[in-house]
Formats: C-alpha cells, sequence, structure tokens
C-alpha cells in the first residue's frame, strides 16, 4: 500500500468516523433529523465506496447498492440513535 493511499484511508476513516459520532451541538432541535439523515447519507456513501478506501467492501455494500435488506432510516437508527 503506497503512503498516498494510506494516507486517504486515514482521512476516509476520520470522515466516517464524523458521520458516526453525530456531534449535533449547535444544532437547532427542528433541524437535528435533517442534520442525521445527512450524516446518514453521507455514511452511506463512504459504505459503497469502502472498497476504494478499505481494499475491501464493507458488509452492508451490497445491501445500500440494491436497496435491499436495510433502508437509510434503520441504519440511522441503528448507527446513530443506538450507537
Amino acid at each position: 500500500m503506497s503512503i498516498d493511499s494510506k494516507e486517504r484511508e486515514v482521512d476516509a476513516h476520520g470522515a466516517f468516523s464524523n458521520t458516526q459520532i453525530g456531534a449535533l451541538q449547535g444544532v437547532p432541535f427542528e433541524d437535528v433529523k435533517n442534520v442525521g439523515m445527512q450524516l446518514t447519507n453521507k455514511a452511506i456513501d463512504y459504505i459503497k465506496s469502502s472498497e476504494q478506501y478499505l481494499g475491501y467492501e464493507h458488509a452492508l455494500t451490497n445491501s445500500f447498492r440494491a436497496s435491499e435488506a436495510i433502508n437509510p432510516r434503520q441504519y440511522k437508527e441503528a448507527s446513530l440513535n443506538i450507537g
């Protein structure tokens, strides 16, 4: 693995982690749901392109690509709300 690809992996990992933390301080209460879905959709985009960052596909990649088995709201509930 080259240094550039390793740096890209670390950057992507950090960006993906930020979608999972869901820090919503300062977000008005009425916008929390929308911001949560924006974070969720960003995380799903990282999952769909996980092979370029990790060298293999995330377990949910095909489910999200096919829009079957799990939907974005279920993923949000499991990853952000439950944790």
